[in-house]
């Protein structure tokens, strides 16, 4: 912004300066001529002629002369100061235009301003407020010009802007501030742009500025910083937050001179409280839980919500206190289980929680935060998979645990897409040892490792959307196998084991039945194996799809049963054809009378609901004879066969079958 004042060119004249100018001239050379003309007449005329009637009458000639010359000089003179008055008078005429016109537009800029526009003299009186001005004070101009702010604004307001009009007035620059001020419209805030108010000789005589309001925008500004790092739900420091503080955190402590430690909690089977209470139950419990929690949380401390239901505690190092870290972080968990102990009361429901925590301490070597939280993440879900309520203190042995877990998951993605898994089958026959079935079964074939067992690799792609990838491939190789030539015309049924997780998608049915279409499969001859686990979150979902895949001639079994959860009214519902019986019942039923207890329960439900049983885990004489004893069983274990590459099975095992 230039300054605030009109002054000329250097070195331009006024029109007066150039026409006195001008006529000093001209009066100049008519003296002059004059004096040249008399003297050098006169001289001349006695010089020529020495009669002095010839003279007398040149020197009336000559005075005539003198006259008429004289007479057109004064003309000339006269009529060019005349020109140049009018000259001088049409410039001045449309300098006053011009200036009545920028006085015009800057009068209708002035009112029609959405922002406030000012000029104040060397002694902070106003010269000039606009109606912008006005309205935003609620006072009048005429009742603020010849005052200062402290007629407008509160003594520390007041002093703050007069302050930065004086350094605009020393710095002799234009400068820009941030102003809060006390308005009709309330406490506001305005970004004030203020310049020196200069004269026509450049001295500064003054301020004059322009504030806009800008609180709208700072408001806007706050808020994207409080969406940035802070939880809309509970008001609580964010993920992001947490992670700034632990790294300054970090930097700022040294093992040598103190420990910090992160605490990472989650509640206890959350999800199922969301699922049957709803959300809005759900939001309003983590806001009662994190008040609680954030009144057992010292000053010094960060609570923070890391996202769901999962909360972090960021305990500064404690330079002065005689206690480990250690031991302050476990009186931190101690009371925050007991400050959740108590019920929570969400719209009339009691609900109770408990909470999974794990903890660790930092530094440790060359620590960043995001190993940190990865550490307590390792010790949380630690404490959740040993059934949770209680807190674990990470561990190394965690830790090379989740190397190797997300080695494992990264290098099965990859086996996937390269091929790298293979078909295995397991026979199963009847109680005369007669081939019925088999079950489908699936190795991982490592280019390094060599054959990796599924217990390495089936609970990592559970966790994952890998057991889907799993669970697609093996179906659809069963499938394959079914329709070829050696088993098409063969009454032989193949069970394929499907994963809750994949179960649950949505597309599962029409996936299902496309496999079905393209290979050319007989759905009769396939078994699905689901387990008890399923049928818990959603019972009627779970009985929708499997009442619409029997349909095709596709039959369910039970795998595992009577070691999840069980519910018979479930199980009379449920479009089922079998009962799997576990190898762990199996195996000590013949000597151990609680298993053979449960076995034979198994048998008796299957028998009332006319279901169809194959007992696993059979690698004895004393167990199939303990079976055949009680029931029909198809039998599935080592005694009868080991699973086997399916080329393997498919020589060994029809080769049997046809003997």
């Amino acid at each position: 912004m230039g300054h605030f004042f009109v002054r000329r060119n250097a070195g331009e004249s006024s029109p007066t300066a150039t026409a006195s100018a001008i006529g000093f001239k001209l009066a100049l050379i008519y003296a002059t001529f004059s004096a040249l003309y008399i003297l050098l007449s006169d001289q001349l005329l006695y010089w020529l002629f020495s009669d002095p009637a010839t003279i007398t009458f040149i020197s009336t000639v000559k005075g005539w002369a003198f006259v008429f010359l004289t007479s057109v000089m004064l003309y000339l003179l006269v009529r060019t100061q005349v020109g140049m008055a009018l000259e001088a008078s049409r410039r001045q005429r449309e300098v006053n235009e011009e200036k009545l016109r920028a006085m015009l537009l800057l009068d209708s800029i002035s009112a029609n301003s959405t922002d406030a526009i000012f000029a104040k003299d060397l002694q902070g009186r106003y010269l000039l407020f606009n109606r912008e001005a006005e309205r935003v004070t609620g006072k009048t101009s005429s009742a603020v010009l010849g005052k200062d702010d402290r007629a407008i604004f509160s003594a520390p307001q007041a002093e703050t802007v007069m302050a930065n009009d004086l350094s605009v007035m020393q710095q002799c620059k234009t400068l820009t501030f941030t102003e809060v001020l006390t308005t009709a419209d309330g406490d506001l805030t305005y970004l004030a742009t203020k310049g020196p108010l200069r004269n026509d000789a450049g001295e500064v005589v003054g301020v004059f500025g322009i504030s806009r309001d800008i609180s709208e925008m700072k408001q806007a500004e706050a808020r994207i910083h409080y969406l940035a790092y802070f939880d809309a739900l509970t008001d609580l420091p964010n993920r992001s937050l947490l992670t700034d503080r632990l790294t300054q955190c970090i930097t700022q402590t040294s093992p040598d001179d103190c420990q910090g430690a992160l605490i990472l909690f989650n509640v206890d089977r959350f999800k199922k409280i969301n699922d049957a209470r709803g959300q809005a139950i759900g939001d309003n419990l983590l806001k009662a839980l994190a008040e609680r929690v954030a009144s057992v949380v010292g000053n010094g401390d960060t609570l923070a919500r890391m996202g769901g239901d999962e909360f972090a505690v960021l305990v500064r190092s404690h330079l002065n206190n005689s206690q480990p870290t250690s031991h302050i972080a476990m009186m931190i968990v101690n009371n925050i289980q007991q400050v959740i102990a108590a019920p929570f009361v969400v719209n009339g429901d009691e609900i109770r929680l408990t909470l999974s925590l794990g903890l660790t301490l930092f530094p440790e070597g060359n620590d960043s935060a995001d190993e940190v939280i990865k550490r307590a993440d390792n010790a949380l879900h630690k404490a959740k998979k040993l059934g949770g309520n209680q807190a674990l203190f990470f561990e190394a042995e965690m830790r090379n645990n989740a190397e190797h877990y997300f080695q494992v998951e990264r290098e099965l993605r990859q086996g996937i897409a390269r091929g790298e898994l293979q078909l295995y089958l397991q026979s199963q026959v009847d109680a005369n040892g007669k081939l019925v079935g088999a079950e489908a079964l699936v190795r991982w074939l490592h280019p390094q490792r060599g054959l990796v067992p599924p217990v390495m690799f089936i609970p990592v792609a559970e966790d994952t959307d890998l057991i889907a990838d799993i669970d697609k491939w093996v179906f659809e190789q069963v499938c394959q196998l079914l329709a070829s030539a050696p088993l098409r015309e063969r009454p032989l049924r193949i069970a394929v084991n499907i994963s809750p997780r994949h179960f649950r998608h949505s597309n599962f049915v029409n996936w299902i039945k496309n496999t079905i279409a393209y290979t050319g499969v007989d759905a009769g001859k396939l078994t699905l194996e689901i387990t008890e686990g399923l049928l818990v979150d959603n019972v009627n979902d779970a009985i929708a799809k499997m009442s619409e895949l029997t349909t095709l001639g596709i039959h369910f079994s039970i795998d595992d049963f009577g070691t999840g959860y069980s519910s018979l009214s479930y199980l009379k519902r449920l479009p089922i054809h079998e009962l799997k019986i576990d190898k762990m019942f199996v195996q000590d039923a013949p000597e151990n009378s609680g298993d053979a207890v449960l076995v034979e329960t198994i048998l008796a439900v299957a028998k009332h609901l006319r279901l169809r049983v194959v007992a696993e885990g059979v690698e004895t004489e004393a167990q199939a004879n303990f079976l055949n004893e009680r029931a029909l069983v198809n039998h599935q274990g080592y005694l009868y066969s080991k699973p086997e590459p399916v080329e393997q099975w498919l020589v060994h095992q029809l080769r049997l079958g046809d003997e």
